[in-house]
């Protein structure tokens, strides 16, 4: 399954989102490596669209999450 991750000063647009994902999203705040704060997008309509299961985005958002999802870091962040 494809995490996309986006390391840039400025969110991406939505449309750069909907390309990635394949469809409408939602926004995760999440946490990740050393408490680094984060947004994570994921497809709002996955597990109804048949999206197979995200075992790397389920384990950073504590629940399951269908299809492709994009990982949006500030640039600058202390996490690589």
């Amino acid at each position: 399954m494809i995490v996309h991750v986006r390391i840039q000063k400025e969110e991406p647009s939505f449309r750069e989102i909907q390309e990635l994902i394949g469809g409408y999203f939602i926004l995760i705040n999440v946490v990740v490596e050393n408490q680094v704060p984060a947004v994570m997008y994921v497809n709002e309509m996955g597990e109804l669209s048949g999206l197979s299961l995200n075992q790397e985005a389920s384990e950073l958002t504590g629940f399951d999450v269908f299809g492709d999802t994009v990982l949006w870091l500030a640039e600058g962040s202390p996490v690589l």
